[in-house]
């Protein structure tokens, strides 16, 4: 029989070792179970709803593309509004827009700290519980809300939404609104001046009779009137333009700590040049319109495109220089700035071409003011007043337009967002997740579970191959027996009968001689041609014993007639080793006899369902003649034998061996094997191992039978063995594969260093097939 080196440990051995410590595995799995299923079960439901929404429809004035791209602008504004959806100031929207029944949803503690009244409790409530993220797309945003009621997380989810829109919309009104406003503030103005203005002229044409100017005052009043209308619209749009810049300067400053570098701090040679040639050109503009040139004329369209050039390489310059300025810091790329900062200098620019053209228009007034001054009195009066009517009467208008044109474009903006897929009430929790938590707790449980197990049998540093315990122990392993399944123990068929079991009514495996199990997982051996016969029993089991016995014989011929089996520690599986043992010997034709020598833990007798007094004990101690001794083995009652001479024997009878009350036949139909069992129990066994009787008992059975086979007790805490091993011609050591530590092994060993006992080897006892055979299937052999 052959051992293969399996240093590692395979699947197989894990599984053997799971199945030896299934209740720390069991333990850890139901454990983190257990509080699995309270978690489930005590923990309230949390409903979550859940609603799409979509930012588009981004007009052409917020995707600006110089030097910024729309894609960029899209994310930031994306980025901005889920950094809104959960600030404090939105959960308090939220909070106002819901009705009075459903903020009673709310659940509000019993504790509540008296500085929290409910409607701030509330408020926190919805910041912690709405939950953003972004979609798949940079413009797709996924919006829920969590509540113990599913109802109350719908509407509450929905009311979001609401909120979101209206912010929404109202800041993208904010700009024409700012606009209106200011109009209506101008018009209300421009009308009180009107009425005065008609009010002077109609006084002074009643007064005076004069109704009309000539021709030359006609002129002058028409163009005046114009430079009038054209400065009061100047500065009307340089009043909107430095209101719109204060706000997106404001603006600006929420999110940037510092504002955005003015255009007039901001001055280069090329600058210079480029806002001269602005205000030039719009010095010949403004002449043109002055003059009375409509504006689908040639030159007049042409003097625009030029100021649009200009503005645009004003602009262009400009960004330029605060990029460098700022090394990239303004134009970060990721933020909501870049739009700012681009509008922010275009009205700038817009400012200067308009303060360019102020300047302009009171030259021209001024002019017309030397030459007003040469008309008579009251034709200069009547002038006056008449301009001042013109002129209130044009801007009265062109504000009124204005103002329409505002509330116009404020009442038709929508805003960006769009719902995709409004909140619906849920019907499944969404916390605690049940199976989830199970699964977990399961994994994690059996992980921990063979992670503990592994652990455990490492630090065992336990032998489990015969290559670790020879290294170990500096001793020969004899053999390995494997590992057996089954629980039932059995004899030879040759010798009991078919399908005889000694355990026939299982009564006797409630005896403490079996509570570790250590038989009843090594099944005595029975005969048998053919694994065939009977589908109970291993046939590696069987040959193991058979190779033991071979290497016994073949090593020490005819030197080893009496063997003492012992281990280092109890319920390693010595008794099964030592029946076994004594069985191949009779099986093959010795004759055997089988001692039972443990007289703390007697157990042979119980395995053979036979009485344990007389045995050993009453043989050595008790005063008893031999003949005395020698009855039929069928005799009910036991004679004493009388002792003489110190305990000697009447050597003289030959049937000892057969008819001797003390050596009980075995059930076997053969008389190859008889067991001698422990007999009565003893307060110091010690004294009978070394008793002359003893020596002389063993020395005679050694001459009427072939093999002796003593059954020992363990060696560590008792001296039982020891005595024993010097009356014996060899000890096998049985040592428990993956179980037994290596201290206790080296232990075991120096027990017999300073004695003549002869240690022929180790039995590797219950061991893993796969670690002798390896995995091929060498039971299809036999």
């Amino acid at each position: 029989m052959s051992n293969q080196d399996n240093s590692s440990v395979t699947f197989t051995q894990i599984v053997e070792r799971v199945k030896r410590n299934k209740v720390t595995l069991f333990i850890c799995v139901i454990l983190p179970l257990l509080i699995a299923l309270s978690y489930n079960y005590y923990t309230r439901p949390i409903y979550k709803a859940s609603a799409v929404v979509a930012f588009e429809n981004f007009s052409k004035d917020d995707m600006l593309d110089f030097n910024f791209s729309s894609f960029n602008f899209q994310t930031n504004f994306v980025a901005n509004r889920l950094r809104e959806l959960k600030a404090k100031s939105f959960a308090k929207n939220v909070y106002e827009e819901l009705t009075a029944p459903i903020r009673g949803y709310f659940q509000l503690p019993d504790n509540l700290p008296s500085h929290i009244d409910s409607k701030e409790y509330i408020i926190r409530k919805i910041q912690d519980n709405i939950t953003v993220s972004q979609g798949g797309t940079p413009n797709i945003i996924n919006i829920s809300f969590d509540s113990e009621n599913p109802k109350l997380a719908t509407i509450v989810a929905n009311t979001i939404i609401d909120v979101l829109q209206k912010n929404n919309v109202k800041f993208r009104r904010q700009e024409f609104s700012s606009l209106r406003k200011f109009l209506d503030e101008q018009i209300k103005v421009v009308e009180k001046k009107l009425k005065n203005a008609e009010a002077a002229l109609r006084d002074f044409k009643t007064k005076t009779n004069i109704t009309s100017l000539d021709d030359e005052s006609r002129e002058i009043l028409h163009r005046i009137t114009q430079a009038e209308v054209l400065r009061n619209q100047v500065q009307t749009d340089r009043d909107a333009r430095q209101k719109r810049l204060s706000v997106i300067q404001k603006k600006f400053a929420e999110q940037k700590e510092t504002t955005v570098a003015s255009l007039a701090k901001t001055s280069t040679p090329l600058i210079k040049r480029l806002k001269e040639k602005l205000i030039d050109i719009q010095v010949q503009y403004t002449t043109l319109r002055v003059q009375n040139y409509p504006e689908d004329h040639s030159k007049v369209q042409a003097l625009k495109s030029a100021i649009d050039n200009a503005k645009e390489n004003l602009m262009s310059e400009t960004l330029s220089i605060l990029q460098d300025k700022t090394n990239n810091s303004i134009l970060d790329p990721i933020t909501q700035l870049e739009k700012y900062l681009q509008e922010s200098i275009s009205l700038e620019i817009e400012l200067a071409a308009l303060n360019a053209r102020a300047a302009h228009i009171r030259t021209i007034l001024n002019s017309y003011s030397d030459r007003l001054k040469k008309l008579p009195g009251n034709e200069a009066v009547l002038f006056k007043l008449t301009r001042d009517r013109e002129v209130h009467s044009d801007n009265y208008f062109r504000l009124f337009e204005e103002r329409e044109r505002a509330r116009v474009r404020e009442e038709a903006e929508i805003g960006y967002i769009h719902v995709m897929d409004p909140a619906e009430e849920p019907f499944i929790p969404y916390k605690p997740r049940k199976l989830v938590n199970i699964t977990i707790a399961i994994f994690l449980g059996a992980v921990t579970g063979l992670l503990l197990i592994l652990l455990k049998e490492s630090l065992k540093a336990a032998p489990r191959t015969p290559e670790e315990v020879e290294a170990m122990l500096n001793l020969p392993v004899l053999c390995s027996i494997p590992k057996v399944k089954k629980r039932q123990l059995y004899l030879f068929n040759d010798y009991l009968g078919e399908n005889s079991a000694i355990f026939a009514n299982q009564s006797m495996a409630k005896h403490p001689f079996f509570a570790n199990q250590s038989i009843t997982k090594h099944p005595l051996l029975r005969g048998g041609n053919s694994a065939s016969t009977n589908g109970n029993f291993d046939p590696l089991y069987r040959e193991a014993y058979s190779y033991l016995w071979s290497h016994i014989q073949v090593r020490w011929p005819n030197k080893i007639n009496a063997v003492m089996i012992t281990s280092a520690r109890p319920h390693e599986g010595k008794s099964t080793m030592a029946i076994n043992l004594a069985l191949t010997a009779a099986r093959l034709g010795k004759k055997t006899v089988l001692i039972d020598g443990d007289f703390h833990n007697p157990g042979i007798h119980e395995v053979f369902e036979i009485s344990s007094t007389p045995g050993l004990s009453n043989l050595v101690l008790d005063s008893v003649e031999i003949d005395q001794a020698v009855v039929d083995e069928n005799t009910s009652s036991y004679d004493r034998v009388k002792q003489s001479d110190g305990g000697s024997w009447n050597r003289g009878h030959n049937g000892f061996y057969e008819k001797s009350p003390y050596l009980k036949n075995s059930v076997l139909s053969s008389e190859k094997l008889q067991i001698l069992t422990a007999g009565d129990k003893i307060n110091q066994p010690d004294l009978l191992w070394t008793s002359r009787a003893l020596e002389e008992t063993l020395k005679y059975l050694r001459g009427r039978v072939d093999f002796i086979v003593i059954d020992a007790p363990p060696l560590l805490g008792i001296s039982d063995p020891i005595n024993i091993a010097t009356n014996v011609d060899g000890i096998l050591l049985c040592v428990e594969a993956e179980q037994t530590p290596k201290n206790i092994l080296l232990r075991a060993k120096k027990c017999f260093d300073h004695t003549s006992a002869k240690l022929l080897g180790v039995v590797l006892n219950k061991v893993e097939p796969v670690s002798i055979y390896g995995k091929t299937k060498y039971r299809k052999y036999y």
